[in-house]
């Protein structure tokens, strides 16, 4: 799958689940909507983007299929609007004590030891 699509989907998630505050509910409303414009006069899309939200694992296939489709991961303003929402998430789960850290392509190793965890990324050589 094309990176900056998990990149959508998984800020997508990350926003539809968190009930903290209002600065990363405002950023997943402004990523929503940039995806609403994207994908004007197509009622498809306005449905997968719904039912998504809704129901993420069910229809993630759809969503993904969607966003490739309509050409979203070339959208910069789209892309730059998941980034500061994933951004977000993170610093609001950060407690000193752990990290979220996401990735899009191939894992390297992971090694977890009580409050530590390191991960070494090997980056997508595509």
């Amino acid at each position: 799958m094309d990176p900056t699509i998990a990149l959508i989907v998984a800020a997508l998630v990350a926003g539809a689940q968190e009930v903290a505050g209002s600065a990363v509910k405002d950023t997943y409303q402004g990523l929503k909507i940039l995806l609403q414009r994207r994908f004007a006069g197509s009622q498809k899309a306005d449905m997968v983007l719904a039912e998504h939200e809704k129901q993420p694992q069910a229809w993630k296939g759809a969503l993904e299929a969607t966003l490739t489709e309509t050409g979203t991961g070339k959208d910069q303003e789209i892309v730059q609007q998941a980034r500061r929402l994933l951004a977000q998430v993170n610093e609001q789960h950060d407690t000193g004590h752990s990290q979220i850290v996401t990735t899009y392509g191939p894992i390297g190793q992971q090694t977890n030891a009580g409050d530590v965890n390191t991960l070494t990324v090997n980056p997508s050589k595509e």
